[in-house]
């Protein structure tokens, strides 16, 4: 049987690894690590959703939605990584554990799996839907996208380019017994937690594997950055370079005031994630990664929320004045 080779394989070929042990290699490192993001993240995140929410200048109002709605979907997925899922990969091999809330009630580690990549492809589409509708404010703007059938079309494409991922579940071993042997001899001394933990193995069929990261992701990636680029790229040269405007000069301001903030609440955590990111791809792809190196990375990614709604106060003037408020109100008053 499957299950008895694997158990055979424990007890001989597995002891015989010299592993590099480590509190942040162990299912324990990520799980508290992710659990303490969580606690500091959390009345921040809750923070920053009521500024939003309630001190919103009526200047702003326009885009108080794309606000919400993109620091939302940037808390779910701290919630996920930190609570709900905790994800454990074994890179370079395609196999997942999750040691979050889910899998104390018994949630499937694939119904996890397909959880944590949802909140991934929300992220990106609640980022584009904030420099869209930046863009789309804009009058003498011909590039936006008008009415709520073209809008609902645009949004459903980029999903469905998200969803493409998906199919890697097609290729799902049906015996992951056996699928768990197969890494084993390309992998063979993953962590500990292999072998004490519930694995799902999302792949292992090559082809399927080279399909999904060789040809389905960089489609994505250009996707992903076509569209934000192409967004941005507008709001740029309507903003600042064209001489057509329709707009009094304050409105103008506001909206350049705007789309800076907008920039920067997006590129400070995509840029702070992005980069231990490459770094652990370049690691994967070259055999030098390490369980540490994995675990370390969604930990930084568990943080990509809360770095989102610190950016948020900070870039936008209308909430630093009011954390001032909150902080000093008896200065705030005396004014």
């Amino acid at each position: 049987m499957a299950s008895e080779t694997l158990r055979e394989y424990y007890n001989t070929n597995y002891t015989r690894c010299q592993l590099r042990s480590s509190f942040l290699s162990s299912w324990e490192g990520l799980v508290y690590s992710s659990h303490c993001v969580q606690f500091l993240a959390l009345p921040v995140q809750v923070l920053t959703a009521y500024l939003i929410l309630r001190k919103t200048p009526e200047s702003m109002k326009t885009m108080k939605t794309p606000l919400i709605v993109s620091h939302l979907c940037c808390s779910l997925l701290d919630m996920v990584i930190c609570s709900l899922v905790t994800p454990f990969l074994y890179l370079p091999s395609i196999a997942f554990s999750g040691c979050g809330v889910l899998s104390w009630f018994g949630v499937p580690q694939s119904v996890q799996l397909f959880l944590f990549l949802i909140s991934l492809f929300t992220v990106y589409i609640s980022l584009l839907f904030l420099f869209e509708s930046r863009n789309r404010t804009i009058q003498d703007n011909p590039f936006k996208i008008r009415g709520l059938k073209a809008q609902t079309i645009y949004y459903t494409l980029n999903y469905a380019c998200c969803m493409l991922s998906m199919s890697g579940f097609i290729s799902t071993p049906s015996n992951q017994e056996a699928a768990k042997l197969e890494i084993l001899e390309t992998n063979p001394c993953p962590a500990l937690e292999f072998f004490s933990s519930p694995v799902f193995v999302w792949m292992s069929d090559e082809y399927w594997i080279d399909l999904t990261f060789f040809v389905i992701a960089p489609i994505q990636l250009a996707n992903c950055m076509g569209n934000v680029l192409f967004q941005t790229g507008c709001s740029i040269y309507y903003l600042y370079i064209s001489k057509t405007a329709v707009i009094s000069v304050y409105t103008r301001q506001m909206q350049q005031r705007f789309f800076v903030g907008s920039v920067v609440q997006a590129a400070v955590p995509t840029t702070l994630i992005a980069i231990p990111y490459c770094l652990v791809t370049v690691a994967s792809a070259t055999g030098e990664i390490t369980q540490g190196m994995t675990n370390l990375l969604f930990i930084l990614l568990g943080f990509h929320g809360f770095i989102e709604s610190i950016t948020i106060i900070v870039a936008h003037k209308c909430y630093r004045e009011s954390i001032c408020k909150i902080w000093n109100p008896a200065k705030a008053s005396s004014k």
